[in-house]
C-alpha cells in the first residue's frame, strides 16, 4: 500500500484543491508547513503543485523547502565537513571539495558571513527545511555563488502523476 501524499502548493487553498484528487493526501504551503514537518518523520512523499504561471517567489520557496538529501553528497564532501582547513586528498570527481555544516537556523546574516569567508564551501548542509530562513535575494546570491543547500533530513519527493490518456470509444490493442 502506498503512503498518502503531502501536496505542496503556493497557497493552502491550491494545495487542498490538488490534495482532494488523492485519497488521504494532506495539504501544505509555504506559510502552512505542519504537513511537511510530519512528512519528515513519516516519510510521506511530497508532490509539488506548481501554479499555472511562473512565480519568482514560489520558485524561491521551493528552493528553500525542497532541499536535496545530504547523505549521498556527504560521501563526496566528507573530508571537509565542519572543518576550516581543506581536506588533504583531492575531491571526488564532480563533488564538492568541502562542505559546511550549519547547526541551527541559516539566516540571511549567517549566509552573508559564510559567503564573506574565504573561500566559502560549495555545499552547505542544514538539518532540514525548517532551519532555512533565507530571503529570496539571499537565495539568488547563493545561486550566483554556486552554493548548493542540502538537508540531513530531506523531504521525499513524489513522482508527478502522469495524465491518463483519453480514449473516446477506441479500443486499446
Amino acid at each position: 500500500m502506498k503512503k498518502p501524499l503531502v501536496v505542496f502548493a503556493p497557497t493552502l487553498a491550491a494545495a487542498r484543491r490538488t490534495a482532494a484528487r488523492f485519497p488521504g493526501a494532506a495539504a501544505a504551503a509555504p506559510r502552512a508547513t505542519r504537513a511537511l514537518t510530519a512528512a519528515l518523520s513519516s516519510g510521506r512523499p511530497v508532490l509539488v503543485s506548481d501554479p499555472p504561471r511562473r512565480s519568482a517567489r514560489w520558485e524561491a520557496e521551493k528552493r528553500r523547502v525542497l532541499l536535496p538529501a545530504a547523505p549521498e553528497l556527504l560521501r563526496d564532501a566528507i573530508g571537509g565537513i565542519a572543518s576550516i582547513e581543506p581536506s588533504d586528498g583531492p575531491a571526488a570527481p564532480g563533488g564538492p571539495a568541502r562542505a559546511h555544516w550549519i547547526p541551527g537556523d541559516l539566516t540571511d546574516r549567517r549566509a552573508d558571513a559564510i559567503l564573506r569567508g574565504s573561500p566559502a564551501p560549495g555545499l552547505w548542509i542544514v538539518e532540514d527545511f525548517r532551519r532555512v530562513r533565507l530571503s529570496p535575494p539571499v537565495l539568488r546570491r547563493l545561486a550566483r555563488a554556486r552554493v548548493r543547500l542540502a538537508a540531513i533530513r530531506a523531504l521525499a519527493r513524489a513522482p508527478v502523476p502522469r495524465a491518463r490518456a483519453k480514449t473516446k470509444g477506441k479500443m486499446a490493442g
